[in-house]
């Protein structure tokens, strides 16, 4: 749940089983690749976000707010750091001087962080050959207990049985093979870029994907409240107090931003 309660972007699944370690053992930093597709990437589509400067595409990043809180780690995007200005990424990694790592494929080409680990010693071949994203969108819970729980909330609230839930998505997987099929091979032939696929093909009428993430929200938030009761904790005052130094009286009450 604490990975779906964040927002609609597709959740980080694949490190469920990493935060429940890091979870067990010791507070951690977790080092990502996100912003890599803006920052690094060649390809055509990624100009517009260099050329505008550091602007995200998506909220997935965003996913992971609630499950670091809960198993204690930062998440370390690499390639933002120190990422003030993309244009000059982007220049650096169209410069001649970055020819032998750049591959001059269609969809994905890195050549700085290519750079980087071919320097460390790492062969070509056994690295980035193609892209393989490690999010995927659901429209219900993998996990057996939340899934009954879900589906109980799509009874009570839109009438539908689990039934439609599972036949809405294998249409709208098979509608999506056909239409980004279609396009890629237009984009081949034809060299058209294709356009942003729609969250859903068939049946727009019903996002689940969007009403997986409503009922996530209001029941996380209904969890932590009990726990916050039990525990005596109210809401944060509008107003916070300085904390005095060397003994001194506190400071005046200041207005939070």
């Amino acid at each position: 749940m604490y990975f779906l309660a964040p927002g609609c972007a597709p959740p980080c699944l694949a490190l469920h089983s990493l935060a429940q370690h890091i979870e067990r053992r010791r507070p951690a930093v977790l080092f990502t690749g996100f912003l890599g597709d803006e920052v690094w990437d060649r390809n055509a589509r990624e100009r517009t976000y260099q050329n505008d400067g550091i602007i995200r595409g998506d909220t997935t990043a965003l996913m992971l707010s609630e499950i670091r809180l809960k198993s204690g780690f930062v998440n370390v995007a690499v390639p933002s750091l120190c990422a003030r200005r993309v244009q000059d990424l982007a220049a650096l990694s169209d410069s001649p001087e970055m020819a032998p790592w750049r591959l001059n494929t269609r969809d994905y080409d890195r050549p700085i962080p290519r750079r980087i680990l071919e320097e460390a010693g790492i062969p070509r071949e056994l690295f980035a050959g193609r892209k393989k994203a490690v999010v995927r969108t659901y429209t219900w819970p993998r996990n057996p207990g939340l899934r009954s729980s879900f589906f109980a909330e799509v009874r009570a609230r839109y009438r539908l049985p689990a039934a439609f839930v599972y036949l809405h998505n294998v249409a709208n997987r098979i509608a999506f093979w056909w239409y980004r099929g279609y396009h890629v091979t237009r984009r081949r032939l034809l060299k058209i870029e294709p356009p942003k696929t729609p969250a859903v093909l068939v049946g727009r009428r019903f996002d689940f994907a969007y009403v997986l993430f409503l009922w996530a929200a209001r029941s996380l938030s209904e969890r932590l409240a009990v726990v916050l009761r039990s525990r005596d904790v109210g809401p944060v005052p509008a107003y916070r107090q300085r904390a005095p130094r060397g003994g001194a009286a506190p400071a005046p009450l200041e207005r939070s931003p």
